[in-house]
Formats: C-alpha cells, structure tokens, sequence
C-alpha cells in the first residue's frame, strides 16, 4: 500500500504540475497573440503576451498589414475604411461563433477523404495545372473595397471554379 500511495502521490504532482504549466503556456498562445482574432493589439497599453512570445515583430506585422491597405484604399488612421473594416471583422470573430449551431462537440469534425474522392480532386487539380494559360487561367478574387480578411492589396488572389 505504501508503494502505490507513493505512485499515487507522484501521478498526482506530475498532473498538477502539467496543468500549471499548460495553464501558464495558455497565456502565451492563442486568440490575439501572433495576430489579431478578436481585439486589435495597435494602441493597446498590453502588448505584453504579443511581445513575450513574438517580440515586437507582430505588432509590426499587423501594422505594416493595415498600413498597406490604408495606402492602397486612403484615409488615415481610425477614420479610414481600412480601420472601419477591420472593427468589423474583429467584432464578426466575436459574434458570429455564438450564432453558430455546431453539429459535432467541437464544432467541425476532421476526417480522410476516400481514396476516390481524393483522385478526383487530384485529377481535376492536374488538369487545370496543366492548362496552356496555367495560372492565367485562374480568376481574380474580387474583394470589396478595403476588405481585410485577405490581403489582396499586396498579393492578388485567384481561384478557380469547379464548375470548368
């Protein structure tokens, strides 16, 4: 009994001692910390979770990242549609998961795709590639004006229709 008291009371200090460190890891990582998901990190008197973990280097990112788009669409500062945008996807992240129904516990389910499926999409994807046009066969993403989730302003973005 005593040798299993003593695994017992070693199994439970090696388990309180994961979730001390998994619970100070968490601060480090996640929502908001390489690049903002919820809450803009310009201005913001925190920057210290962005900083301990990345440095300054994503706080210039993500500037350089708006600084771009106010170039391309105009404005200046909180007043331009860049800014405007940006709110909007911020407040969007928060807001549109509560809305959701989930139809898994997780919300999503990741799963292989049958070896069929996946040929097709093999064979689809080698024929457009091997287009004489490749890539200018592919179309433009058209994104409204000042638009932040992509950044189209620095790097087009193009797709191809499934249905050619």
């Amino acid at each position: 009994d005593d040798q299993r008291s003593t695994k017992m009371k070693a199994v439970i200090a090696a388990a309180a001692s994961l979730l001390l460190t998994s619970t100070a890891s968490a601060q480090n990582f996640g929502v908001d910390v390489s690049f903002p998901i919820h809450y803009n990190f310009i201005g913001s008197d925190d920057l210290s979770a962005t900083n301990e973990v990345f440095g300054n280097d994503r706080v210039e990112l993500y500037s350089k990242y708006m600084d771009g788009c106010v170039k391309r669409y105009g404005g200046h500062g909180a007043n331009s549609l860049c800014s405007h945008n940006e709110a909007d996807r911020l407040r969007l992240n928060l807001e549109q998961p509560k809305l959701q129904t989930n139809y898994t516990e997780i919300g999503f389910k990741k799963t292989k795709l049958s070896g069929e499926t996946w040929s097709i999409l093999q064979t689809f994807w080698a024929g457009v590639k091997a287009k004489e046009n490749f890539p200018d066969s592919l179309w433009p993403e058209a994104w409204p004006k000042a638009n932040t989730y992509v950044n189209h302003w620095e790097s087009d973005s193009k797709m191809h229709p499934l249905d050619t």
